[in-house]
């Protein structure tokens, strides 16, 4: 869908409570053509993953996938 890449970090001094983690931001720049299938039925797993990454508050991604991909490790190993 496009190309990510970090783009900044953000302070925990600017949530409250105030996490025990920096928070990251990405940017992601949308492709002119998709270099990925078009198809509904692919679209809707994508949004799918994407909806579990931002499903929980505080999460980790490999945490927030951990239930996905079976565990923590293997969530991380699959991203």
């Amino acid at each position: 869908f496009g190309n990510v890449r970090r783009y900044g970090m953000v302070s925990p001094t600017v949530f409250w409570p105030i996490p025990r983690v920096y928070s990251g931001l990405v940017r992601i720049d949308r492709h002119e053509t998709s270099e990925w299938p078009t198809d509904p039925e692919f679209r809707e797993k994508v949004f799918e993953l994407i909806d579990v990454a931002f499903a929980q508050r505080r999460k980790t991604s490999r945490n927030a996938f951990a239930e996905w991909a079976g565990s923590g490790n293997e969530s991380a190993s699959r991203l």
